[in-house]
């Protein structure tokens, strides 16, 4: 009784650890182009952004500089952080850049199209059909 169980426990066990979803997960040329292109537009924001707080941060640096100059000696650091996190986000676009140029490359390398195959003339009265195909561009 006990191997009985045992072997069913097994059995169950085994059956259900082989259970996978399977997943189409397939990912075309106009997936990869929005990706680049969503990825090129963040990339701009955050140089954009960038460049500004650094710009206003020199700014503010340069007016407390005089402020100090002129006899306060309420001298803060909110230019210094400007400038920093500025230059922070400028640096932080070149990943979303290069991301982006990867992206736009495999949606050239990845297509469909529909292919042409040969049939024999007895199969619907047609010689050449259409069967859609996926096409990828390997580079060696």
């Amino acid at each position: 009784m006990t191997k009985a169980i045992l072997t069913l426990t097994l059995i169950i066990t085994a059956i259900s650890s082989f259970s996978q979803m399977a997943t189409s997960d397939v990912k075309t040329r106009d997936y990869y182009l929005t990706k680049s292109r969503h990825q090129k537009t963040a990339a701009w924001i955050m140089l954009g952004g960038g460049v500004a707080l650094t710009g206003l941060g020199f700014a503010v640096a340069q007016a407390q500089t005089v402020d100090y100059a002129l006899g306060d000696s309420n001298s803060g650091n909110a230019g210094n952080v400007l400038a920093i996190v500025g230059i922070a986000s400028s640096l932080g676009s070149i990943p979303f850049f290069i991301s982006a140029s990867h992206n736009k490359h495999k949606a050239a390398e990845v297509a469909f199209s529909m292919q042409r195959i040969s049939m024999f003339a007895g199969v619907a009265d047609r010689t050449v059909m259409f069967q859609p195909a996926l096409r990828f561009k390997v580079s060696l």
